[in-house]
């Protein structure tokens, strides 16, 4: 992979990088810089990359119906570019500023997780609501979190970021949310939907505001994180659009799903 010529890298080869590195992470300083040194010279050895941009064949699977909900969501959902780290961000370890690598690694972990507990949601509520009225909306919305999902597995690589190891959970625990909340109705669906993504909205909020002002170089990221705040805020629109605040015990519901939210953002951040 690392020979002059090499352009692309297969998904199990980053994955076994990544395992690799949670062993390496346990070695100490010596042997992550040492890991390091191997990786740049890796990928900037011989005009080689390890990085490229896959493309996808079903890149415009879930496309927008012609469904009363379709005016809420915006035609360019599944056309992400993906932005290119900057120079300092790509020498991992050896970069001269920690502090920025270290925020986006946390931000592009837990973004990642995020994205999962969100598809797993609405795989949940389409288990139980497929075959109703909503099945169509519910299923442009996971069509969207999916898109997020497979950028953010794209991007995590390019940064040299390890994923949150409590991916598993995060999938489940979305799946659960949305199919409980299903069972109880699509007003109490909603109502989970609105509470999520008005969590993941402020998020991502909080997200640009810390690139802004500490001023880290990654304009391409912080576009990314800008749009896929809008598509999240169009979410939690079509939310309210279809009554979740009528659903029972709609304030004690919200107030619950946030601050697991919140609780889950915070884990991920760190495991």
């Amino acid at each position: 992979v690392c020979a002059p010529g090499s352009v692309r890298s297969p998904s199990w080869l980053w994955a076994s990088m990544l395992r690799a590195g949670h062993v390496v992470s346990v070695l100490g300083n010596r042997a992550q810089a040492q890991c390091c040194v191997a990786l740049q010279r890796c990928s900037l050895g011989g005009g080689g990359s390890l990085f490229s941009t896959t493309s996808s064949d079903d890149s415009n699977a879930g496309g927008a119906t012609h469904d009363e909900h379709s005016h809420f969501f915006r035609s360019d959902h599944f056309h992400n570019e993906l932005p290119e780290p900057a120079k300092d961000l790509k020498r991992g370890a050896l970069c001269q500023d920690l502090r920025a690598r270290d925020l986006i690694h946390q931000m592009l972990r837990v973004d990642l997780a995020g994205e999962a507990g969100a598809v797993g949601m609405y795989q949940g509520q389409l288990a139980v609501l497929k075959n109703t009225a909503e099945g169509p909306t519910l299923k442009e919305m996971k069509a969207h979190e999916e898109e997020h999902l497979r950028t953010f597995n794209e991007l995590l690589p390019r940064y040299r970021v390890r994923p949150s190891l409590l991916m598993p959970l995060w999938s489940a625990a979305g799946f659960a949310l949305g199919f409980g909340s299903a069972l109880l109705g699509k007003r109490a669906a909603y109502a989970a939907t609105v509470a999520v993504e008005e969590v993941i909205t402020e998020h991502y909020n909080d997200q640009v505001r810390t690139m802004n002002e500490e001023g880290l170089q990654e304009a391409g990221l912080r576009k990314l994180l800008i749009k896929f705040r809008d598509e999240e805020q169009e979410h939690l629109d079509m939310g309210i659009h279809k009554e979740a605040e009528k659903a029972p015990l709609y304030g004690s519901m919200s107030m619950l799903i946030k601050t697991g939210c919140k609780a889950a953002i915070q884990t991920a951040m760190r495991i």
